[in-house]
C-alpha cells in the first residue's frame, strides 16, 4: 500500500509540475533520444544548442562547438552539468582550466563565469541545468 501511495504521489506531482510549465516547458515528446540526433540538428539548423527538455525543475539539451570555434556563454542562474560526448576542450571556471574530453563530467554553479576554449576537436556537450538558482547575496 505505501508503494502504491507513493507511485499516486509521483504521478500527481508530474502531473501538477507538467499542468504549471509554459507550453515550451514541456518534457520531450521521446523519453529516449539520441544525443548525436540532435548535434546532427544543430549543425542542420546552424546552431549550437538544441532543446531535450525543459521543464520548471530542470532543462537539457546538447550544445556543439566546432573546432577552432569561440563559446560566447556567460554566467547563468542555474546549476549545470556538463557531459562532453565528443570532441576536445578547455573549459575554464572562473580563474580555473581544466581539459575535457569524451567521458568528461563537468559541474559549473550558477553565475560563475564559464566557457570552453582551445576546441581542438568538434564539441559534442550534453548540458543539465538546474531550476532557477537566487542571486548570490553581496
Amino acid at each position: 500500500m505505501k508503494k502504491l501511495i507513493g507511485v499516486i504521489s509521483f504521478l500527481l506531482a508530474s502531473s501538477l509540475a507538467m499542468a504549471q510549465a509554459k507550453p515550451e516547458e514541456k518534457a520531450p515528446a521521446q523519453p529516449v533520444v539520441n544525443a548525436f540526433d540532435i548535434m546532427q540538428r544543430n549543425a542542420a539548423q546552424n546552431t549550437n544548442y538544441g532543446v531535450f527538455m525543459r521543464i520548471p525543475s530542470i532543462s537539457s539539451g546538447v550544445y556543439t562547438l566546432k573546432k577552432g570555434a569561440t563559446d560566447g556563454q556567460s554566467p547563468h542562474t542555474k546549476d549545470e552539468i556538463y557531459y562532453v560526448v565528443k570532441g576536445k576542450a578547455k573549459i575554464l571556471i572562473g580563474k580555473e582550466s581544466y581539459d575535457v574530453k569524451e567521458g568528461s563530467l563537468v559541474f559549473v554553479e550558477a553565475y560563475k563565469p564559464h566557457k570552453f576554449y582551445d576546441i581542438t576537436e568538434d564539441l559534442g556537450v550534453v548540458v543539465v541545468f538546474s531550476a532557477e538558482q537566487p542571486a548570490p547575496s553581496k
